[in-house]
């Protein structure tokens, strides 16, 4: 049996040898080749179509990244400090409700200490900065009470104009604000108000 088997193989190994010298056909290799070549050759549409969401990409995790660093470094409104701008204006604010308070506290001590006035009579009582005794409004604006100096510049011009009156109530008014307000000295030829 082992002698058939040799025999079987010989054969077979022969069979191998003579189908080994065969060759592929010309045509098919020229094809394989062309192709192959073709496939090498960067194709730039190709390229643009499938590349160009790579920049896009980068850019997105970009701004994803920037919008949590900022997200996450952020202070809270609520616990902004008084001294950064957004904290200025209500430390402004409060300053000015304080020195407003001071003013009122200073105007009803000094009509306390007047005499002849009684600080629960309405008749008597000198307005604040923000009224005056005639029309229920002031004559001078806000920004002229900003200031004695400027207020008082505002009551002369009354007293030019010949409103005696309002300029009377304006006085009281800034004396009423400011008690510690002396008055410049007058022209003689003026009526005082």
């Amino acid at each position: 049996m082992e002698s058939n088997e040799r025999l079987n193989d010989e054969a077979v190994s022969a069979g191998y040898r003579e189908i080994a010298t065969e060759q592929a056909p010309a045509a098919l290799d020229r094809d394989i080749l062309a192709r192959s070549v073709q496939a090498t050759k960067p194709d730039k549409g190709r390229w643009w179509r499938e590349t160009w969401y790579r920049p896009a990409i980068f850019v997105g995790l970009l701004g994803l990244t920037m919008s949590l660093l900022l997200e996450l470094t952020a202070p809270d409104v609520g616990d902004t400090p008084p001294g950064t701008a957004d904290g200025a204006f209500d430390a402004a604010l409060s300053e000015a409700g304080a020195l407003a308070s001071d003013a009122e506290s200073l105007a009803e001590a000094t009509l306390r200490n007047t005499p002849g006035t009684a600080p629960n009579s309405s008749a008597t009582e000198a307005p604040t900065g923000g009224e005056t005794l005639i029309g229920g409004k002031p004559h001078c604006s806000e920004e002229d009470r900003a200031t004695p100096s400027r207020w008082w510049e505002c009551i002369e011009e009354l007293e030019r104009q010949g409103r005696h009156d309002a300029a009377e109530s304006e006085l009281q008014a800034l004396l009423g604000t400011y008690p510690d307000f002396n008055a410049p000295a007058r022209d003689e030829n003026r009526p005082r108000p």
